[in-house]
């Protein structure tokens, strides 16, 4: 009733498939918004995802990241963080955000942690642009899958709780 949810899973499934940060093509998908429609595959990719934000012109933005460590032990890591653009309107709902999941993370040291700044050429600068509100969850991938999923899926289903959205 409130809006439409738009979905892209595994965007990177070259990335993904080969465990790595780029393709194939060598190029990082989050690097090369708002994309070439005449460039390499990654390139391709990043301009239809842009042309689906285009599209239906989102109110929010979540992207949703692995990172290879854990920004609380190696600073720069970005594991366990939420990455919002510097001067962020909604710092109380990410507060909110924050202190909602972490009371849920049992374990101290898996605890997220707020950032600010957003790399040129990611999903989320080219949302900035378009006037949209942006995060980006960062889990770390030295936890299993099933824990960095849950707390992706935890993060998205508190943000829409505090955004007044109900799922079904």
């Amino acid at each position: 009733d409130r809006g439409t949810l738009v979905v892209i899973p595994r965007a990177n499934v070259t990335a993904i498939t080969r465990e790595q940060r780029c393709g194939a093509d060598g190029v990082d998908l989050n690097r090369s918004f708002p994309g070439d429609e005449n460039g390499s595959l990654s390139w391709q990719l990043a301009a239809a995802i842009h042309r689906v934000m285009l599209e239906f012109e989102p109110d929010w933005v979540l992207d949703l990241h692995e990172a290879q460590a854990f920004e609380r032990l190696q600073p720069g890591a970005l594991g366990q963080t939420i990455i919002v653009p510097r001067g962020a309107e909604h710092t109380e709902l990410i507060e909110a955000l924050l202190e909602r999941l972490n009371c849920s993370v049992t374990q101290p040291e898996h605890h997220f942690l707020p950032l600010q700044g957003l790399a040129a050429g990611s999903s989320l600068a080219a949302a900035s642009k378009m006037g949209a509100e942006c995060l980006l969850v960062e889990t770390c991938r030295q936890l299993p899958l099933a824990q960095r999923v849950d707390y992706q899926r935890r993060v998205v289903s508190i943000l829409l709780d505090l955004l007044g959205v109900t799922v079904y």
